[in-house]
């Protein structure tokens, strides 16, 4: 399972010791195998994704223009933006679309900020909004409910772990990375023609 991090204008030292601790986390259910790069988009647009309560998040067509194309070959793309940049209010992370490959993942966070969530100790918030964002996309990968806010709300995030199957997961990413090479390679006839 590849994960691919977008950090945007989040030159951290500690991203060795944050990808060691959500590999660590994940490990009893699956292997994470994560590769970072680094951009330093300036003016990153936001839309709003759920009317209701008016939340926001990065606006699909850059995102899919700017950060997914980055991520071919790897089944999650996950986008840092630092807390400066991250233009929402009401939520610090989202699972976006995955119709051009991986699943797409966005985090609002700063490198040292902790924070304390109901039925969580205080704890590191790109930890924290990270793994619930994985959860997220693995679950996508897995087919049936997700159970992420369940689990969240009851403080046992960790309950997830017991609900992936990664056969399934990796047949899935599998066929997604598949998707990719062929939406590209029909791109490039595309324009030859």
């Amino acid at each position: 399972m590849k994960i691919l991090i977008v950090a945007n204008n989040c030159k951290w030292k500690s991203w060795p010791k944050k990808v060691r601790e959500l590999k660590k986390w994940f490990k009893p259910a699956l292997d994470l195998d994560f590769e970072i790069i680094h951009t330093s988009y300036q003016d990153v647009p936001f839309i709003i994704y759920n009317y209701d309560i008016l939340a926001t998040g990065v606006d699909y067509a850059w995102y899919n223009t700017h950060v997914t194309a980055l991520a071919e070959d790897h089944d999650i793309v996950l986008f840092v933006l630092n807390m400066k940049q991250w233009d929402s209010v009401k939520a610090r992370g989202w699972r976006t679309d995955n119709d051009q490959g991986p699943v797409e993942l966005s985090v609002g966070a700063d490198e040292n900020l902790k924070e304390q969530w109901p039925n969580f100790k205080r704890m590191s918030s790109f930890f924290q909004i990270a793994r619930h964002e994985i959860c997220h996309a693995l679950y996508m990968l897995n087919g049936g409910i997700d159970n992420t806010h369940k689990y969240w709300d009851m403080g046992k995030l960790e309950l997830c772990l017991n609900e992936f199957n990664i056969e399934r997961i990796n047949k899935v990413s599998l066929i997604s990375r598949l998707k990719t090479k062929l939406w590209k390679l029909i791109a490039q006839l595309n324009r030859k023609v």
